[in-house]
């Protein structure tokens, strides 16, 4: 019987590097913008720019950082992600193998096995031992059979298991439209019957050579996309690309919050993890639709899931490149434009107003402090919220397109 506490440890192992490889490219790009974010707001990078520093020579430090995580990330989407897939198959059949071995609870009706209602009084799951046992079984032509036992346990072998009771008493009853409505009661020293489980489908699962392309690393990932045609080739070829892109991610968001810090003028912890979420749920968004564009063939297999790293590039770039100033100048006319008109109308009683505000509860500081936590508990929520649901669809679409079904609602 294997150890469930040892397969636990190895189930949570097995999924820490597909966590890594989403939270990695989150933890630079938050990083890099709560850094330099909180640089700007303390005047750190104008006395940087005021020294002659180069806007290069501010960007190389997180470059480096999001190089170092990128060579994180290749050996993680390439090599240990694979292997993680298939070793927590391997603990996901266990596991359910030593659920089989004993897959009654103490004192609760079971149905998992079919044809049959089992409740145990007493039982030790380590041992696969029970105790006080009844148990109904109908057949095909509804005829009843209820047996109790003092003992029970499961016998499990390569290919089948075996129901062993001990002590029990088995009593047939007849189908409610039988002409003989007798009933006879057995006792029976040892009592055995077979039953399927499914142990037999977990076992060849297990034992099975061939494994699906999220099995794959790298080598081996190439190798069937080469050999393989149609759908499937394409499948391949998407995964390859898509995990080239995932790994890459991380430089990309380094280089992405770098340049978006530079354009904030405050910045702090809170509005880092925000435009980190934000940032975020858009990638992963033109993510799925690349991989989507990509099965429908509107984009080739090769550029589908580079979708969204493009376009983090072509904006990093464009942060960049457009000047600060270009952009204040241009919000400041706009602003004025659209404020003059209320200036000329402000009544001069609003000093009245406003002292009258300020002496109330609550304040205008009140105000400003729950309106500034609304507001970043409601875009939080509803990040992680979206964030959860495109994981989703990611796993909804991975299984429309295996099994070829038809998106409906």
């Amino acid at each position: 019987m294997p150890n469930k506490r040892s397969d636990l440890s190895k189930e949570s192992f097995a999924l820490l590097p597909n966590v890594l490889v989403f939270t990695i490219p989150m933890a630079v790009l938050a990083g890099t913008i709560i850094g330099l974010g909180r640089m700007g707001s303390d005047s750190e990078l104008v006395a940087m720019r005021a020294a002659g520093m180069s806007t290069f020579k501010m960007l190389w430090p997180a470059l480096a950082l999001g190089a170092i995580a990128t060579v994180a990330a290749l050996y993680l989407n390439l090599q240990e992600a694979p292997h993680a897939q298939r070793e927590l198959k391997v603990v996901l059949v266990r596991s359910a193998l030593y659920k089989l071995d004993s897959p009654v609870e103490p004192r609760t009706f079971t149905t998992d096995i079919p044809g049959h209602v089992i409740y145990v009084r007493d039982g030790d799951k380590a041992r696969g031992e029970w105790g006080r046992v009844f148990i109904q079984s109908q057949t095909a032509d509804h005829i009843t059979y209820l047996t109790t036992a003092k003992l029970g346990r499961i016998d499990a072998s390569a290919e089948k298991s075996e129901l062993v009771l001990q002590d029990a008493v088995r009593t047939r009853l007849p189908a409610p439209d039988a002409r003989d409505q007798s009933y006879t009661v057995e006792r029976l020293a040892v009592f055995r019957f077979d039953f399927n489980i499914g142990r037999s489908g977990l076992l060849a699962s297990m034992r099975k050579s061939d494994s699906n392309p999220d099995e794959m690393d790298w080598g081996e990932l190439r190798l069937f996309a080469a050999q393989s045609t149609g759908r499937d080739q394409r499948e391949a070829e998407m995964l390859l690309h898509k995990r080239l892109a995932l790994s890459l991610s991380p430089l990309l968001f380094a280089l992405f919050g770098a340049a978006l810090a530079l354009r904030v003028r405050r910045g702090g912890r809170g509005l880092g993890v925000l435009l980190s979420l934000l940032v975020l749920l858009v990638y992963y968004l033109f993510t799925l639709a690349g991989d989507q564009m990509a099965r429908a063939g509107s984009l080739p297999a090769s550029l589908g899931p580079w979708l969204a790293s493009a376009l983090t590039l072509a904006i990093a770039i464009g942060l960049l490149a457009f000047k600060r100033r270009e952009v204040r100048a241009w919000f400041t006319r706009a602003t004025e434009k659209a404020s003059a008109p209320d200036e000329r109308a402000m009544p001069d009683s609003s000093h009245v107003g406003m002292r009258q505000w300020l002496v109330s509860f609550p304040s205008l500081l009140d105000l400003s402090l729950l309106r500034a936590l609304g507001i970043s508990f409601l875009i939080g929520f509803l990040a992680l919220v979206m964030i959860f649901n495109i994981f989703t669809i990611f796993e909804l679409w991975r299984f429309i397109a295996s099994n070829a079904a038809t998106v409906k609602v």
